[in-house]
């Protein structure tokens, strides 16, 4: 076990267990609303750049499959690196990408953004369950 990861332990649980409950919660709800306010916006991004709705889709769709296509890998990576620390990074990176999906000047350069947020996002998703599973104690796991 992981240094950082000393404070989830399966038998007593966290101190803190509510609190790294809303912690993780918050940040998947992120990935998971970002995933899908775009849908919205993409009739505003086509015409912001000036492309095809084929072109904008790619979107939506780079994220989805770097999502789906790191989340095993991440929980295979989580055990070396820990999981609480995997997650602080996937947060930070998320978070930042965010910030430089909406700075992109091209649609190329959001693209290659929400890529790098996926990545991110699929960091949190892939141990979110594992987190709070450790959390808490046997007797308060449902």
């Amino acid at each position: 076990m992981h240094a950082e990861d000393q404070y989830l332990s399966h038998e007593s649980g966290s101190k803190n267990r509510y609190m790294v409950m809303l912690l993780v919660l918050a940040g998947v709800l992120m990935a998971v609303v970002d995933g899908s306010v775009v849908s919205i916006a993409l009739p505003t991004i086509t015409g912001y750049f000036d492309v095809n709705i084929a072109q904008s889709q790619m979107i939506i769709t780079s994220y989805l499959v770097t999502l789906t296509s790191l989340l095993m890998i991440f929980g295979k990576v989580a055990e070396y690196t820990g999981k609480a620390r995997l997650f602080l990074l996937g947060i930070a990176l998320f978070t930042f990408s965010s910030l430089a999906c909406g700075l992109s000047m091209s649609l190329d350069i959001l693209v290659l953004c929400r890529i790098i947020q996926a990545t991110g996002a699929a960091m949190m998703f892939s141990i979110s369950s594992a987190i709070i599973f450790l959390s808490f104690p046997r007797g308060e796991q449902g």
